[in-house]
């Protein structure tokens, strides 16, 4: 499932805010976040349900021809089961489909299965941002796609 405005989020927005808690306790986003993001950003969040449960999402804006991951959540009982990969694999689908040139993101510098997901897929890490995470203190690391390369997400098969 794809959610692309605020009127399919709110109808999907409980069942959102509690995954989100789950994945994120000390820094999860209140539904004004939300709400903030779908108003000022071309948010979508890719979800996935099993059994009428939301097990994970990717959310990510789209800018013109660039667009940003900014957050995958996978409820913990569901980790390694190749939920964030199916996940990345369908925004950078749903990108490439609208013709977006570049994924950025930002990942915590010691999250090793994020960053071995993102390297997988053939991200590029372009920056380094210390002090950059709050709660809990740490560095991020920036990388980036580009999704004019037709193989890029093939990487990961």
């Amino acid at each position: 499932m794809i959610i692309r405005s605020r009127e399919i989020f709110h109808a999907h927005a409980s069942s959102l805010l509690e995954l989100d808690k789950v994945c994120f306790p000390a820094s999860h986003w209140d539904k004004s976040v939300w709400e903030g993001l779908f108003n000022n950003h071309d948010l979508r969040v890719a979800a996935n349900i099993s059994q009428s449960i939301f097990t994970g999402y990717a959310v990510f804006s789209k800018i013109q021809e660039e667009a940003e991951l900014l957050r995958i959540g996978i409820r913990p009982d569901f980790r390694e089961e190749g939920i964030a990969h199916a996940l990345t694999e369908r925004m950078i689908g749903v990108l490439k489909k609208e013709q977006v040139k570049r994924l950025f993101l930002e990942v915590r510098d010691d999250n090793l299965p994020a960053l071995s997901l993102y390297r997988s897929f053939g991200f590029m890490e372009i920056g380094k941002r210390t002090g950059y995470y709050k709660n809990p203190k740490g560095n991020a690391l920036t990388f980036s796609l580009d999704l004019r390369k037709p193989d890029n997400h093939l990487a990961a098969k």
